[in-house]
């Protein structure tokens, strides 16, 4: 048997394109798991964008020398404050070895 009829009930189109597939599989689910963190985390129920909100005294001069201490306050996106998982596939490395476990010599001589 040669060596290209052991390798003919191969399908090559599996043994290389499922690693192809399964890294295409995994980026669909890593961009979905980046998208539905966006969603849980930066918006309510009603689509609202959730915001935290901080407090703090702000001193203001007056013309005449003297001070006032107002209050302020300031709401910020989730977003902008939590960092956004974003894992992605940059490179795919698919290492195929075949191996022959089995191999022939055939001699034929004439003479003339």
């Amino acid at each position: 048997m040669s060596v290209a009829e052991q390798f003919a009930g191969l399908d090559m189109k599996s043994l290389i394109g499922g690693p192809l597939t399964a890294a295409a599989d995994a980026s669909i689910l890593l961009a979905r798991s980046t998208a539905d963190f966006i969603n849980d985390v930066g918006f309510d129920a009603n689509g609202k964008v959730r915001t935290a909100a901080f407090g703090y005294e702000r001193r203001s001069a007056n013309d005449d020398g003297t001070s006032n201490l107002e209050e302020m306050k300031v709401a910020v996106p989730m977003l902008a404050i939590v960092p956004i998982p974003n894992l992605q596939i940059d490179e795919v490395n698919v290492l195929f070895d075949m191996e022959v476990k089995q191999s022939e010599k055939s001699e034929k001589s004439t003479d003339l």
